[in-house]
């Protein structure tokens, strides 16, 4: 039983990471300059 509270946890915690990770970099997208995202999305 503590085998799979212990895989639940650290799925969890991927996840929270994986989180962390995708709103950085919309986070960096969003304070890019537009005509550089414009950039990047027709290259």
């Amino acid at each position: 039983m503590s085998f799979l509270r212990d895989l639940a946890f650290r799925h969890c915690e991927e996840r929270r990471s994986l989180d962390v990770a995708t709103s950085g970099v919309r986070y960096y997208f969003m304070r890019l300059p537009r005509s550089l995202w414009l950039l990047a999305m027709t290259s």
